[in-house]
């Protein structure tokens, strides 16, 4: 297999061997249509940036991160516009383990459990996307693009979950966020999990709320999506616990509120028995609708 070197530190003596680069998809699939209504809280909550800005031809000729992503591409494949064949290739890249320690935990451990360990292996991972995160973290900014678009961006995303850097790319993930067009995100939708995953990484909190209350709205369970290779199951378990949580809590309330209807005597203030009894057969009426639409008899 052809073999590719990328130096980021010429003297250090540690080289990260990416194998099969560009397998891993950080893409999902949602199995279930979900026709969500959102709320006028929701409707009315500042817009989530989804898009970068549209350029036209001779901005695209000068965008910075078009340019280095194909002088990548060159390096690592031998052309600009790889295909499948072109990327059965193995990409070492020589780093310094000083800065690797410090700004993952990961690497760290790897390179601790042998003095004498100089090679760490990865698969599967994009290679662009790993070359820029290792690039921040030794500081090499000229080589760092200045605007992504947002599939790059889910993928340095999972790079930065992998090895545990959140930190060491903070303020870079900040100034990408910045460039970013805003397009409100008001369902949810595989947009808006890919927005939840990357929130969560880089601890975008306006982003990671909005997002996480659509997911808490709308998400029934891991049969709903397939994520492939995306690590993003941790926070979708939490989120459905905390749902799960919240409908026992609805249930246990609606229980007390048929209880006090059924035993009460009129209301409490005014003593009207009929009051009582208009709010208990109303309660009935929604609990048939409710349950009515839940088994599929109506919208």
């Amino acid at each position: 297999m052809r073999s590719v070197t990328y130096e980021i530190d010429p003297q250090g003596a540690i080289e990260v061997i990416l194998q099969d680069p560009d397998t891993q998809s950080t893409s999902l699939t949602l199995t279930t249509t979900v026709q969500t209504h959102p709320t006028p809280q929701q409707r009315n909550a500042p817009s989530v940036k989804v898009k970068v800005k549209v350029k036209d031809e001779e901005e695209q000729e000068q965008d910075d991160f078009l340019v280095k992503m194909r002088d990548l591409n060159t390096l690592f494949y031998g052309t600009s516009t790889p295909r499948r064949d072109d990327k059965e290739v193995q990409i070492r890249i020589r780093v310094s383990s000083y800065h690797l320690s410090l700004a993952s935990p990961i690497l760290s451990s790897l390179l601790q459990q042998s003095a004498e360990a100089n090679e760490i292996y990865l698969t599967g991972w994009d290679a662009k996307a790993l070359a820029t995160v290792l690039n921040v973290i030794h500081g090499r900014n000229a080589q760092v693009p200045r605007n992504v678009n947002f599939k790059f961006l889910t993928q340095v995303a999972t790079v930065v979950h992998h090895l545990k850097c959140a930190e060491a790319v903070q303020l870079l993930s900040a100034f990408w966020l910045s460039t970013l067009e805003p397009e409100a995100v008001t369902r949810f939708n595989s947009d808006c999990l890919l927005w939840l995953f990357n929130s969560w990484v880089f601890s975008w909190r306006k982003e990671f709320s909005h997002c996480a209350q659509l997911v808490l709205s709308n998400y029934r369970g891991p049969s709903m999506v397939i994520l492939h290779d995306l690590p993003l199951t941790e926070v979708l378990d939490k989120i459905d616990g905390m749902r799960i949580v919240l409908i026992k809590k609805v249930f246990t309330a609606l229980e007390n509120l048929e209880q006090t209807l059924s035993t009460e005597r009129g209301c409490p203030e005014a003593r009207y028995e009929q009051c009582t009894a208009m709010a208990l057969e109303l309660y009935c009426v929604c609990e048939d609708e409710a349950g009515h639409r839940e088994s599929g008899g109506g919208d």
